[in-house]
């Protein structure tokens, strides 16, 4: 999430940001150099995930491509956000030294724009400046031609620490007047049959998918809800709907009658507002852990274990319930040679305007949307979830849904009206291939993204 996102050590514009690791110049995970998929038109490209040891704070990066001939980045996909942004080569900042960095020079399609960026500054202090250009942008097959892109040339970190990546994909809306998102663009070129991306994680934490233009009907379990996007006063912007209830076991949470949550794949935890921060965490018995104005709670942990006795938590989107056990929201941490089981559920600050995330409500970031198999539904404005089937091999059964879907109500992906199904084949899919289905011209591209692990710095 972009100049909303708030955390300690969140990835990217936030105080909670990962620390990624990892030679960015090497061949990603699952895909080889030579070994790009030309795709056909209007196909849904699945992009699996690959990464951390399973220690629950993670943040997913792929490999991009950028220019011809292509360079190859390892960047972050990010649903709390809409400006994609790369480090350029002309960056001569700290933070750009020993990062992979984008040459324009080099690449036979690249043109500058004569459009203004606007720099963009974060919660932690994060600032990245530049300009725009526009060049061939491509992930796997799925290719945008002069796709409008900033070229960093200036990026401050101040206190939040550095990452391999090379930049950021926003997937939220754009707002008027701002370059198109690499999705957007491919809608409007008719490159994904669908309006629509969805994700989950697996059940090892170290894997899952991006998918574009589909969705994984073998990756979740009973009915998708549909829950309404709702827009800011100047239109639409994050994948953000109303949360009408918070509780933890019998104890109601008291939320503003405009309470607002974000579905954000760019952010680590669930934050709240620090008064229900508080009053969540006041009721599973968790001490704040952190020093500093994004509380972090917790409460040592024997063995390293999570405590099974811990309450459920309860959240409620509109008439949608969703139900979170001690092992959906904890994670266990290292700190100063003690074990912490440590809360999801952070706090930050209640300041910002009223458009500011701060201001509507939570983040959702990934330690709530494992559980998930969550739909981005562009056109119907709409975010679709299921409790997610984590297992880790799964044949894939797709479902290319169409503007028939209906905008409201609950409704299995396989009922929803104009939906088309289309199955690849029955076997389980490998590093370094790619899956055709007969009758469709549907790709499912192996692209391996890296998720890992941060370290917590408790003042106890």
């Amino acid at each position: 999430m972009h100049s909303d996102q708030v955390g300690v050590h969140l990835q990217y514009m936030a105080a909670l940001r990962a620390s990624l690791g990892g030679d960015a110049s090497a061949p990603a995970t699952g895909i080889t150099r030579n070994g790009t998929v030309t795709l056909t038109r209007r196909q849904s490209a699945a992009l699996p995930l690959d990464g951390n040891d399973g220690s629950t704070l993670f943040t997913y990066q792929g490999r991009v491509s950028i220019g011809t001939p292509a360079q190859v980045f390892p960047i972050l996909f990010d649903t709390g956000s809409y400006q994609f942004w790369i480090r350029s080569k002309g960056c001569t900042t700290a933070a750009c030294k020993g990062f992979s960095a984008f040459d324009g020079a080099a690449s036979t399609t690249y043109a500058k724009s004569s459009k203004p960026a606007d720099p963009i500054t974060y919660v932690d202090g994060t600032a990245v400046s530049g300009s725009f250009f526009t060049d061939t942008v491509a992930i796997g097959g799925l290719a945008v031609e002069k796709h409008l892109t900033m070229e960093a040339t200036e990026v401050v970190l101040n206190n939040a620490p550095a990452n391999d990546s090379a930049g950021i994909m926003g997937m939220s809306f754009t707002p008027a007047g701002a370059p198109k998102t690499f999705f957007e663009d491919l809608l409007a070129a008719g490159k994904v049959p669908a309006a629509v991306f969805s994700y989950y994680i697996d059940a090892s934490e170290r894997s899952g998918a991006l998918i574009l233009g589909a969705i994984d009907t073998a990756r979740f379990s009973g009915p998708l809800a549909w829950l309404p996007v709702t827009p800011l006063s100047f239109g639409y912007l994050f994948w953000q709907t109303p949360m009408t209830a918070v509780s933890v076991a019998d104890t109601k949470v008291a939320l503003p009658s405009t309470f607002k949550a974000v579905f954000d794949t760019g952010t680590s935890l669930a934050a709240f507002p620090q008064t229900i921060a508080v009053t969540i965490n006041t009721a599973l018995g968790m001490k704040q852990l952190s020093a500093n104005n994004t509380a972090i709670f917790g409460m040592p942990c024997v063995r390293g274990v999570i405590p099974n006795e811990l309450p459920v938590v309860s959240m409620t989107f509109n008439t949608h319930t969703v139900r979170l056990a001690p092992s959906d929201y904890m994670f266990v941490s290292a700190s100063k040679g003690m074990i912490y089981c440590v809360s999801g559920f952070q706090g930050i600050p209640e300041t910002g305007s009223a458009d500011s995330v701060q201001s509507m409500g939570a983040i959702l970031g990934n330690i709530f949307l494992r559980k998930f198999y969550t739909v981005y539904d562009v056109e119907n404005k709409r975010v679709g979830i299921a409790v997610a089937n984590r297992a880790q091999k799964l044949t894939p059964e797709l479902v290319t849904a169409t503007s028939n879907m209906s905008p409201n109500g609950t409704a299995s992906a396989e009922s929803v009206g104009g939906a088309q199904n289309v199955n690849p084949p029955q076997q389980p899919l490998t590093k370094n291939a790619a899956s055709r289905s007969g009758g469709a011209s549907l790709w499912i591209l192996q692209l391996a993204l890296v998720a890992v692990s941060c370290s917590f710095l408790y003042a106890v």
